[in-house]
């Protein structure tokens, strides 16, 4: 084979798309096993993601094989996603994560939107929310509300509610006014 048949072959290999038909997780990197064009079946090729973001696509997923060189040895996967799970009709700037599963945290324009099809879990020894002039701090010690109003129901509830029929000594009072 000449020179320039060599180089020409080494240019096509280095860039090139396939199909992800397994993955092993174990390790430090993920390995991935792909199915290419006209039988080309790459195995073992690292998949390289960013710092702080992991993934594990499933199967049909596709991807871009890096070959440095057009060498088969200095391989790499990047950009890996599969269609059918990807969301659709974001905005301009709009940013989500996803599984195959419906699962999404987004970002668009001026909202968070975490969606989950059972359960959301926050974690930590103590969260704190805020919005506006209002805070909820839960921690293991209990929850502790400090917001100018505080409604159960559509009744206040909060240090300044009163209650209706309120007895002396041990007696019950009535619900708590609106």
């Amino acid at each position: 084979m000449s020179d320039v048949h060599h180089l020409d072959d080494s240019v096509r290999a280095m860039i090139r798309r396939a199909r992800l038909v397994s993955l092993d997780d174990g390790g430090g990197q993920q390995m991935m096993s792909l199915a290419g064009l006209k039988g080309d079946r790459p195995g073992r090729v690292p998949r390289v993601q960013p710092y702080g973001f992991t993934s594990n696509p499933p199967a049909g997923s596709v991807g871009v094989i890096l070959s440095l060189g057009g060498r088969s040895d200095r391989a790499m996967v990047i950009g890996v996603e599969h269609e059918d799970y990807r969301p659709r009709n974001l905005p301009a700037g709009a940013t989500a994560i996803y599984d195959q599963h419906g699962n999404m945290v987004s970002l668009v324009e001026q909202r968070l939107r975490v969606v989950h099809a059972q359960e959301v879990v926050i974690e930590a020894p103590q969260i704190v929310l805020q919005a506006g002039g209002s805070q909820m701090t839960i921690s293991a010690s209990g929850a502790d509300i400090n917001a100018p109003s505080l409604r159960h129901n559509g009744r206040n509830v909060g240090a300044t509610h009163v209650h209706t029929n309120v007895q002396p000594g041990t007696g019950t009072t009535g619900e708590p006014a609106t």
